[in-house]
């Protein structure tokens, strides 16, 4: 503890830390009042000043004059307020007694005469010097102290009997500073804890409107038996920053000796913050004042009520039943959705992609039956050995053309879209047809020569999409590099050049790529790869993808 000389400067240092003890600076620089005894008027407020490049450590400038309000023999407290991540918190930096003298007003002696080398000269006697003088003598030992005691007639036996370790244990519970308490002593101490408030030091702020909370405060003799004040006890209210509430607060009735209760009207309207309370309490002549504090917060913060648990049970509820419905099938079908560029075709854009040129279905039918109608007088020419029965001598002689007129004949009906008979992967012409989910190997053939030169073999919903945007992109040097405008694994494609001469190309796809190749018509391409100046797209047509029947792949 500092005890400064009145007209002396010090500084008192203090460290804002988080509540893990980690040092931190305040929100803002803290502030400081000193308090000189029991008076609870702040006598000087410093000027708090943090330490260069030291985070958290902040310096107090203590100026103990007189014109500060200081006075010599009286006692005074430092009191640190500091507001650290947005809470208001307050702390004692130091205590200390001003005194008239210090160790430096100690007078040198140097044949000169003062009151206070006189006083020191009369009790250090040249007798007493002599005694300070044989300290430096070697002490006797433990047994040459007893052997002179015994010789004394004193029996040091007996006295070691009586000074037994615990009882040399309750002399070192004696290790105080200062005399012992008295029993005056003691019961000040009960009388200054005599008073109980049961004010909460959380609070909800009601969902809306005002509500009354009662409050009470109780007081005790120095016996724990209720006793009456000197005059009703007060009660004030303030905000964090200082601003008075005590409008919040009713008056005090007292319904019995040394009990008093009021009401605090909480508000929904109440901004959310730490109230600071003063009880003051005159008894006995003395007066004294408690400080409470109460954290005000909201109600839909910190309770939950059945009717949030019933809500949370309707939410899960809903999960359940929304990842029963979307099943992992249903997901990859939403995934295919990214490739839609254009909005849905309506009845007559449907008729007139699928090359449909009559909206009466009945027309449609009757174009195909007079076709099959055709078909029959094909098929009327086999011959069979059972009625009937299509067996292994049944024979029919069909030219090419025959074949020809029979295929086109089934889906004339449907205005001659393009059929092919479809292998996993069949090409006719520049269309490419393949089912999704199959391992695909599309054999492309009369390229031209190729040299020593990579190719590159794309799929893409638009001739005018971006390489990164591909549906496919395989290059015969990297493998597979781009899987529905992403990156993928390389290994499950492949561009092989088979013979570079004639340009003979053989193109793969693993199963693992074509599962998720979304089902339609886009268009593909192949591109010699040879620089700025060589490169060149070689051949290009449509690409077609349709669903597969069969899921399992394995």
């Amino acid at each position: 503890m500092v005890n400064p000389k009145l007209e002396a400067t010090f500084y008192a240092d203090f460290i804002t830390s988080t509540s893990a003890g980690a040092a931190t600076d305040a929100d803002s620089t803290p502030t400081c009042e000193i308090f000189e005894d029991d008076t609870d008027v702040a006598i000087l407020s410093p000027t708090v000043v943090k330490r260069t490049s030291k985070t958290g450590n902040y310096r107090i400038p203590v100026a103990c004059t007189a014109a500060n309000g200081f006075e010599a023999g009286k006692s005074y407290n430092v009191i640190a307020s500091a507001t650290i991540g947005g809470v208001a918190a307050k702390a004692k930096v130091a205590t200390f007694q001003v005194r008239a003298r210090s160790i430096d007003d100690a007078s040198t002696y140097a044949g000169g005469d003062t009151s206070g080398t006189t006083t020191l000269l009369s009790r250090l006697t040249s007798t007493r010097a002599g005694y300070l003088d044989n300290l430096a003598n070697t002490p006797p030992t433990a047994a040459e102290i007893k052997t002179a005691l015994e010789a004394s007639g004193s029996s040091l036996d007996t006295l070691l009997s009586r000074l037994t370790s615990t009882r040399a244990g309750y002399l070192d519970k004696l290790n105080i500073t200062g005399n012992v308490a008295a029993q005056g002593d003691v019961l000040n101490v009960g009388n200054n804890t005599r008073v109980r408030a049961t004010i909460p030091q959380v609070l909800e702020r009601p969902d809306s409107g005002s509500e009354s909370v009662p409050l009470t405060i109780e007081l005790y003799d120095g016996e724990g038996n209720m006793e009456a004040p000197d005059s009703t006890p007060t009660v004030t209210l303030a905000a964090q920053d200082g601003t008075d509430l005590s409008a919040r607060v009713g008056s005090l009735s007292s319904p019995s000796t040394g009990r008093y209760t009021f009401n605090y009207t909480n508000a929904a309207a109440h901004s959310i913050e730490v109230l600071r309370w003063t009880v003051t309490v005159v008894e006995g002549g003395a007066t004294r004042t408690y400080s409470y504090l109460t954290q005000l917060v909201d109600t839909s913060a910190v309770d939950f009520t059945s009717s949030d648990r019933s809500t949370i049970a309707s939410i899960l509820g809903y999960v359940d039943d929304l990842e029963g419905r979307l099943s992992s099938v249903r997901a990859a079908l939403l995934d295919n959705l990214q490739y839609l560029t254009s909005a849905p075709l309506t009845a007559s854009g449907t008729r007139s992609a699928l090359g449909m040129s009559s909206a009466n279905m009945d027309t449609q039918l009757a174009t195909i039956d007079n076709n099959l109608d055709s078909v029959k007088a094909k098929t009327d020419q086999m011959v069979f050995t059972t009625a009937n029965k299509v067996d292994a001598t049944a024979s029919v002689t069909l030219s090419a053309e025959d074949i020809a007129e029979i295929a086109d004949g089934v889906v004339d009906g449907l205005a001659g879209v393009d059929v092919t008979i479809q292998s996993p992967v069949s090409t006719d012409g520049g269309t490419i047809t393949a089912k999704q989910g199959d391992a695909w190997s599309i054999s492309l053939t009369g390229l031209g020569n190729l040299g020593a030169n990579e190719i590159a073999f794309a799929v893409k919903s638009n001739s005018g999409d971006d390489d990164d945007d591909s549906i496919l992109l395989i290059r015969s040097d990297t493998g597979l590099q781009r899987l529905n405008g992403a990156t993928t694994t390389t290994s499950n494609g492949a561009a092989t050049i088979t013979n570079p001469t004639t340009g003979a190309v053989t193109i793969t796809v693993k199963t693992a790529a074509t599962l998720v190749v979304p089902k339609g018509r886009a268009v593909w391409a192949v591109k010699k790869l040879g620089g700025v100046s060589g490169a060149s797209t070689i051949t290009e047509g449509d690409f077609v993808v349709n669903s597969q029947l069969i899921e399992a792949v394995s």
